[in-house]
């Protein structure tokens, strides 16, 4: 254990003397030569938001990977309006003791009940507002819509 000390801070120290060697004024190597010979081009790398060049890449300066690219607008987006989903299917019905329960995409729901169902990969809220005899009246997205028993289903 001792000598996992000693040696973790030997490795401390010298890296300690090496970055102080760096940080010394004049950019010199420990020998005393400069980092780079004299006349190399300066890199600079600029990336100030507020300038309408916004940046340089040092490394590719003819790039325009750094540019801002003007955005216009042609027209206002309008969301479009919702739509009730079609994949919702009124599977079944019940009536059992004064209750009304149907069964919507393999969920039973009451009446007046909110319910959530994953339809494509989405969360979709809706509620169940009436249910008939051979259908229901659902209410998702604003939209009220009565949806039928699936064909087959007496």
């Amino acid at each position: 254990m001792s000598r996992t000390i000693v040696y973790l801070s030997l490795l401390v120290g010298a890296l300690a003397s090496v970055s102080v060697a760096f940080a010394a004024p004049g950019n010199t190597i420990p020998d005393g030569s400069p980092l780079a010979p004299a006349g190399a081009p300066r890199s600079s790398f600029v990336s100030d938001p507020t300038e309408s060049g916004f940046g340089k890449d040092p490394f590719y300066p003819k790039s325009a990977r750094l540019t801002r690219s003007k955005v216009t607008k042609t027209e206002d987006e309008v969301p479009p309006p919702p739509d009730f989903p079609t994949e919702l299917l009124l599977k079944g019905v019940s009536f059992i003791g004064g209750k009304k329960l149907a069964i919507i995409n393999n969920q039973t729901v009451a009446e007046q009940e909110e319910f959530s169902i994953r339809i494509a990969g989405k969360l979709v809220k809706g509620q169940c507002v009436e249910i008939k005899e051979k259908s229901a009246v659902l209410k998702v997205n604003g939209v009220t819509k009565e949806v039928p028993l699936r064909p087959g289903v007496q």
